[in-house]
């Protein structure tokens, strides 16, 4: 049966306060073997795993009940008869996909988590139960059962249902707050920048991850008016006296997928520079290496006006998957930020060999780096051995309010 059968049933259960026990099986992999695969072989693939759940269902007399919500998501209603054959039938699902799939003399590797929900018990309504099974892909595989009522956080997901309204409110009610943190210049011995981050705090639940809001923006369209809101407060900083006396070279402003692709963008960035006197290489644009990887036309054209007019660009999370180096280097990059999965150095040798040569490919396109998530010393003194240009991280200041940036710049400046 399908999604809106699913979700029907687990209705009905709410408006009738029936319990149900619900066995989550989601192909983690499922994307992978599709590329792989291709649509007939996954077919037959996922047809198979469905023959196997009917059955251990038959040869159980279990009387249970199947749904398939696509993308590799499986969903087994336990009969309230049989719930006490919930965990076993669990273990056995398990253990049947454990070994592989055969298809066509293969083994198919299957990366299959199996996760026990009871409904109303773990979670209470349908909204999040559906998002709570999604998310069970981002969890590591470890082969083992698990259970709704350990990994289910009840807020994260009450965010998660509202946020759509969460954003609106903080729109209409000014709740989002940009705050900002130093960037370092190793050749010049002092903090020459910062980057603009935003920060969401409510009062029922506190601070809101821009991993959550973000995304959600994007989806549902505000994240033009969140930009808007960015640069128009940046720009207000920028040509404040206080900002003037801090001795800061430009401040970074991260631009969206969503917000790359508008019309207007280049029109409205400029307009704001225009109206608070902010000139052009007082701000450097941030993109992500997930809209590098775009060869769109809109994006293209507004990056083109916006370099024309003297805007500096930088590369955002570089590393994080995304990569396509001919992409990148038709862009107008002037900085490449490293993620600070780079930072990991220690822990993975082999790592060395790659941000070496990474180094060098971006020095050799005549960029500046920037390296991210700088947490100690020691690390400090591995990147500027790297000939690495800036350094931003905890080890010199998390992100911090605008008062409070100004306070730590004026107390560091003139410092070597």
């Amino acid at each position: 049966m399908t999604i809106s059968a699913y979700v029907n049933n687990v209705k009905n259960a709410s408006y009738t306060s029936k319990p149900m026990e619900i066995i989550m099986l989601n192909i983690a992999n499922f994307d992978i073997l599709y590329d792989m695969l291709g649509f007939q072989k996954t077919s037959t693939m996922l047809r198979g795993i469905a023959n196997q759940l009917v059955a251990l269902n038959k040869s159980r007399n279990m009387g249970a009940e199947f749904y398939y919500l696509g993308q590799g998501k499986f969903r087994v209603v336990m009969d309230n008869k049989h719930f006490n054959m919930t965990a076993d039938i669990a273990r056995l699902i398990c253990k049947a996909l454990q070994p592989g799939f055969i298809l066509d003399q293969m083994t198919i590797n299957v990366v299959a988590h199996v996760c026990i929900m009871k409904y109303p018990e773990d979670i209470d309504n349908v909204d999040s139960l559906l998002a709570f099974g999604s998310d069970l892909n981002n969890l590591p595989y470890t082969g083992e059962v698990m259970y709704a009522n350990e990994l289910y956080q009840k807020e994260y997901y009450d965010v998660k249902r509202d946020i759509d309204r969460i954003i609106e409110e903080a729109l209409s009610e000014n709740k989002f707050e940009v705050y900002y943190q130093p960037i370092y210049s190793v050749t010049e011995h002092r903090f020459n920048s910062a980057e603009a981050l935003l920060r969401l705090k409510t009062s029922k639940y506190g601070f809101i991850s821009p991993e959550l809001f973000i995304p959600a923006a994007e989806k549902n369209g505000s994240i033009h008016k969140i930009g808007n809101f960015v640069i128009d407060e940046v720009c207000k900083f920028i040509a404040s006296e206080e900002y003037k006396n801090l001795d800061i070279d430009y401040i970074e402003i991260n631009l969206s997928v969503a917000q790359c692709m508008q019309n207007n963008l280049a029109n409205e960035i400029l307009d704001t520079l225009k109206k608070y006197h902010v000139k052009p290489n007082q701000i450097n644009l941030e993109i992500t290496e997930t809209a590098a990887s775009y060869s769109q036309k809109t994006m293209m054209e507004n990056l083109q006006v916006l370099k024309d007019a003297g805007i500096s660009f930088s590369l955002d999370d570089f590393g994080t998957g995304y990569s396509n180096m001919r992409r990148i280097a038709s862009l107008p990059l002037h900085i490449v930020k490293l993620d600070k999965s780079f930072t990991n150095i220690e822990e993975n040798p082999k790592l060395l060999i790659v941000l070496e040569n990474t180094i060098r490919m971006i020095k050799d396109m005549n960029m500046k780096i920037v390296v991210e998530g700088i947490e100690t010393e020691n690390m400090v003194k591995q990147f500027v051995a790297l000939e690495c240009e800036y350094i931003q991280g905890y080890f010199y200041s998390k992100p911090i309010p605008k008062d409070e940036f100004i306070t730590f710049i004026s107390e560091q400046r003139g410092l070597t």
